[in-house]
């Protein structure tokens, strides 16, 4: 069976549990900007972020909230507190897939291996330790994701974190369409990535036709040197960032099945 965008993320959901990997949907960070007329906020930021040199561009608008990592009752527990107005300008979408089993590396090996974002034909790499960036340091909206802590939402071991970064009122709005923290309360996190994630997997006859082009090349040949080409490829993203004449062996759709062999082949690795 062929996925589209639609239900991507719930059969990898699905398959993971196979493995013993769980994933938990929140807030990882959000900043608004409200008026005088709520006084009594119990939620209170991790750390003074008053340096940001951050306003709103509404001039009541004069006081900032700026909160990590919050459930769904922290947003209920906001929403009754904020009496006034307020305006969201800076949210964080997450995943974490967690676990206590080594499987980690396994849908660690499926992202690196799978995952790719395209920007007017492009593909952006940077990676800073082990947070791999789909997108400039410091640009909006930006995906990325991380393996090497822990998750601050479970008590398990493991865990692989992927978020989506979006700043500004009008962007969250196009993006996301988020507005009020009602918005935020009922955000369908599975269809949001699924609308915004971008997982392929190879057709090797075009890649070995991206390596030698020439038709004077024996097909025993292209298919030799695409099996060579793909051991090589560590990060599927970074690949196609030097090496965007390759997009093409890399189709958009990936089956039931093919996430289920994917998976298969990466747990032999754990």
């Amino acid at each position: 069976m062929a996925l589209s965008n639609k239900g991507f993320i719930q059969e990898l959901i699905q398959c993971c549990l196979a493995y013993g990997i769980e994933t938990i949907t929140f807030i990882d960070r959000l900043k608004l900007h409200y008026d005088g007329r709520s006084t009594a906020i119990t939620l209170k930021p991790e750390k003074d972020t008053d340096t940001e040199r951050e306003f709103s561009d509404a001039a009541n608008l004069d006081r900032k909230l700026d909160l990590f990592r919050l459930s769904k009752d922290d947003l209920v527990l906001l929403r009754s507190e904020l009496q006034g107005d307020y305006k969201i300008n800076y949210i964080e979408f997450a995943i974490d897939f967690v676990t206590d089993e080594e499987a980690l590396h396994m849908i660690e090996t499926f992202f690196y291996q799978h995952l790719v974002k395209e920007s007017s034909g492009e593909f952006y790499f940077y990676q800073e330790k082990q947070t791999v960036y789909y997108g400039p340091k410091g640009t909006y909206p930006n995906t990325l994701f991380y393996s090497d802590k822990k998750s601050k939402m479970s008590q398990k071991k493991y865990c692989l974190h992927l978020e989506i970064r979006i700043k500004g009122a009008k962007d969250i709005f196009k993006h996301a369409d988020v507005i009020t923290l009602n918005d935020v309360i009922n955000f369908n996190y599975l269809s949001f990535f699924n609308e915004k994630l971008d997982f392929r997997r190879v057709n090797q006859k075009t890649l070995g036709a991206c390596t030698y082009p020439s038709k004077d090349v024996t097909r025993q040949t292209k298919s030799k040197d695409s099996e060579e080409t793909l051991q090589e490829i560590s990060n599927l993203q970074e690949f196609l960032s030097d090496n965007p004449s390759y997009k093409d062996a890399f189709e958009g759709v990936m089956t039931t099945a093919s996430i289920k062999t994917k998976l298969e082949e990466y747990s032999k690795n754990c």
